[in-house]
């Protein structure tokens, strides 16, 4: 009786802090961050960590050059490989340039039944966030997984995190260019 009475007063709390440690490795990574002193090694940097943090199978820094996508940084399961060149038209990312976060976190092959070489992946989930300079889309940070995502909300915290420190440095990389420029 004595025991029911103790495991009566036993409160249990459990929480899946998963999502919260997303968003605080997100954190810790750009807080540490130091000046990188070209835009392939920031990007370089970036892929890698967000990869790492999320877990993800692809993860690429791209800017828009025409109607292309052309890439600063991409990484594959964990290894960066090397910078390659895609169409934006019927891309998951062709919606990023509408200036928010876009997310299919599952299905997304047969989102994109059009495009071959999306077809060829084994992907099925992606998220990307833009790039902005001076209030402009100039490119975007995306991921892929073979998995679907799971906790879009704060995966979209995280590649907001990720997307506004790459953005800042962009604005500063162009920022240095025009003043050499003129020196």
């Amino acid at each position: 009786n004595r025991d029911k009475e103790n495991l009566s007063r036993f409160v249990l709390r459990l929480e899946n802090v998963t999502d919260k440690m997303y968003v605080e490795n997100a954190l810790n990574f750009i807080a540490a961050e130091a000046h990188h002193s070209t835009a392939e090694q920031l990007a370089i940097q970036m892929v890698q960590n967000l990869s790492r943090i999320i877990s993800s199978t692809y993860v690429y820094i791209a800017l828009k050059k025409q109607n292309n996508l052309e890439t600063l940084a991409v990484c594959v399961n964990g290894n960066i490989t090397p910078n390659i060149s895609f169409k934006l038209h019927n891309t998951p990312s062709e919606a990023v340039f509408s200036n928010r976060v876009i997310s299919f976190p599952n299905h997304l092959k047969q989102s994109f039944s059009q495009n071959d070489e999306l077809q060829k992946l084994d992907v099925d989930s992606y998220i990307g966030a833009p790039i902005t300079v001076d209030s402009k889309v100039i490119g975007v940070i995306a991921a892929m997984n073979s998995l679907p995502f799971c906790s879009v909300s704060y995966l979209n915290q995280v590649m907001t995190i990720f997307a506004n420190r790459v953005s800042s440095e962009m604005k500063r990389y162009q920022t240095e260019e025009k003043i050499k420029k003129k020196i």
